[in-house]
């Protein structure tokens, strides 16, 4: 689907508060992506069945989310190259800094809780 073409599809939350309407990006360890129309900032929908989260805010706005995902899929491709379980843990611990350097609320924000060791 061409997002150009077709626009982003509205999904549920926020409109019955009168916050404003979330638009689906697609999904992350099994619950939603959302951009909030009024704000830009990206969140994480917890899935089916899942506690909600106190804390959904992946990104302050849709850029950052984007360099996050960029930063963060650049990181994991070093996990496979470490050595041991300290590499691996001093790997995760810099993917887990960028990401906060990047955006200090979403990278501390368990909606983008990076891969276990």
């Amino acid at each position: 689907m061409a997002v150009v073409e077709e626009g982003l599809t509205k999904t549920c939350g926020g409109e019955d508060d009168g916050s404003g309407a979330y638009y689906h990006l697609g999904t992350w360890l099994d619950g939603r992506i959302v951009v909030h129309g009024d704000s830009g900032t990206v969140h994480r929908l917890p899935a089916e069945g899942e506690e909600t989260d106190p804390d959904p805010e992946v990104a302050a706005s849709f850029g950052q989310f984007v360099t996050m995902l960029q930063n963060n899929d650049l990181e994991r491709c070093q996990l496979p190259m470490a050595s041991s379980r300290t590499e691996r843990e001093d790997v995760r611990d810099e993917i887990e800094d960028s990401l906060t350097a990047i955006d200090e609320d979403g990278g501390a924000s368990r909606a983008l809780d990076v891969c276990p060791l």
